[in-house]
């Protein structure tokens, strides 16, 4: 060992290198199968669906003027009482910050705050339209006051019901009217610090410096009955995740004449083009972890083969004094032994250092290293065993 210490320096090098490179392939393999498994597994089918109604250009069905008008409020009422799933909205707005109070801090302003993700263009403090299901669905906690009712949803009262977040607090009072042109608000309570909402697929919202209301702004100026057309545009939740949620909306719509309605699965199974593509980067990053194996074997196979030629000579040595072959095939693979389940060690070390536990276990990586030397040593044998036999009968003879 200490002889050819440069082979067996490279040789260790050869195993680290290599053993890093399955523990990276499988860590990302790992990885991306559990993701795989989560949003696409046989087990896993969608448990939200963002609703769209297909309609045709020349049409707007919210508009009372339309002729589908009257099928919308029909559909609406009952994709909204069904007992197969929950529904709800969030839209995001925007409250200029004069109408509350000109002297709030810029922090307040969304283009001052980290927080908030808004188009460069908005200015003004952060609202949301909440449904009257989200604070329950999404579990969002009040510090005090109370949330959204029935009534804070009809359009009748010129006083808007607004819940603040945490940060408001030290500038309005619970139940404090703030009172703008023929509009005023009620604050009818205040979030507790750090709570959040789920706005879209990924999206997560800190409430803090936001402002939530019940319905719309000025909706009788949007041309169009919002309320409806947030209700046709809604997330639902089934509560059996075996429901056909396609076929539910088929026939509901189909029952009034309305448009044809899609549900598209935020996440799930039927995602079936991601899934397609998740699919193929598993199979790339396992290929990968194949491919690097390969390229170990050979380069090691290669160090071993010259480093066998080199001993040619010492082997018939030892064969001449009586040591048989297989002794000294087997202190090869002794010391071989060693080296490997020494490379397994920076493995290891890294995932300790960058996760702070093993995601993959050490005899994975163990067992693709001894596949690889077990095959790479195969020459090293061959050529050992015939070339000291041939030099021993020569040795004989003479």
């Amino acid at each position: 060992m200490i002889l050819h210490w440069k082979s067996n320096m490279l040789i260790l090098a050869d195993l680290v290198l290599c053993a890093l490179m399955i523990f990276i392939m499988l860590q990302n393999y790992f990885f991306m199968k559990y993701d795989y498994n989560f949003y696409y597994g046989d087990e896993k089918l969608a448990d939200r669906y963002r609703l769209n109604v297909v309609s045709g250009e020349s049409d707007n069905p919210f508009e009372q003027s339309s002729p589908m008008y009257k099928a919308a409020l029909q559909v609406k009422q009952d994709l909204w009482s069904s007992p197969l799933w929950k529904t709800n909205y969030i839209v995001l707005s925007t409250i200029p910050m004069e109408w509350l109070d000109p002297d709030l801090p810029q922090i307040f302003n969304i283009q001052n705050d980290p927080t908030i993700q808004r188009a460069p263009e908005e200015t003004g403090i952060s609202g949301y339209v909440f449904s009257d299901a989200v604070i329950q669905m999404q579990n969002i906690k009040l510090q005090e006051g109370r949330g959204f009712v029935s009534d804070d949803y009809q359009n009748t009262s010129s006083e808007m019901p607004v819940i603040m977040g945490y940060e408001f607090k030290q500038y309005f009072s619970l139940g404090e009217i703030i009172k703008q042109g023929d509009l005023s608000y009620c604050v009818i309570g205040f979030f507790e610090e750090n709570s959040f909402c789920f706005p879209g697929s990924e999206e997560i919202c800190n409430l803090d410096r936001s402002i939530v209301l019940p319905r719309v702004l000025y909706s009788d100026q949007f041309g169009e009955d919002v309320q409806l057309k947030f209700s046709l545009t809604c997330d639902l939740y089934p509560l059996d995740p075996q429901t056909d949620v396609q076929n539910e909306i088929n026939r509901i719509t189909s029952q009034y004449g309305f448009y044809g309605m899609t549900g598209e699965p935020i996440n799930g199974s039927a995602y079936r083009n991601t899934e397609l593509i998740s699919g193929k980067n598993i199979a790339l990053i396992f290929s990968l972890t194949v491919l690097s194996a390969i390229l170990c074997l050979v380069a090691l196979s290669n160090i071993l083969s010259k480093r066998t030629l080199r001993d040619q000579a010492t082997h018939c040595t030892y064969l001449l004094s009586g040591i048989p072959l297989w002794k000294i095939n087997f202190s090869i693979i002794i010391e071989l032994a060693l080296w490997t389940a020494i490379s397994v060690s920076p493995p290891i070390a890294l995932s300790y250092f960058e996760y702070g536990q093993l995601f993959v276990s050490p005899w994975y990586i163990l067992g693709f290293l001894s596949v690889i030397v077990a095959i790479s040593v195969i020459p090293s044998f061959l050529i050992a065993g015939k070339g000291n036999i041939d030099l021993f009968i020569r040795n004989q003879s003479e």
